[in-house]
């Protein structure tokens, strides 16, 4: 699954502020955007020692799908969140 970032010249940072800004109220933010990059660093903690034969669009996926439920799916349906799974994904995959 691909999730069209390439016209995107944002940076995962920038994209995450934009995603927070939206969906939660301004004293929410900085703890909405702990949530999603704890959730994402701690995929990314254990990914490969699981996982070391699966590669990039395989982790993206398994990230998504954790924001499949009941609690988190107005996230995954933000605009903008393939985007920033991305590109913080991909950092993940570089520097590891």
């Amino acid at each position: 699954m691909k999730f069209g970032f390439n016209e995107d010249t944002r940076s995962w940072q920038e994209i995450l502020d934009k995603i927070a800004n939206d969906l939660v109220s301004t004293e929410e933010v900085d703890k909405f955007k702990r949530k999603i990059n704890g959730s994402l660093s701690g995929t990314n903690g254990s990914w490969k020692r699981k996982y070391p034969d699966r590669g990039l669009d395989e982790f993206i996926n398994e990230i998504m799908a954790k924001f499949n439920n009941a609690n988190d799916a107005y996230i995954l349906e933000h605009p903008d969140f393939g985007a920033f799974v991305r590109k913080r994904s991909m950092l993940f995959f570089i520097t590891n």
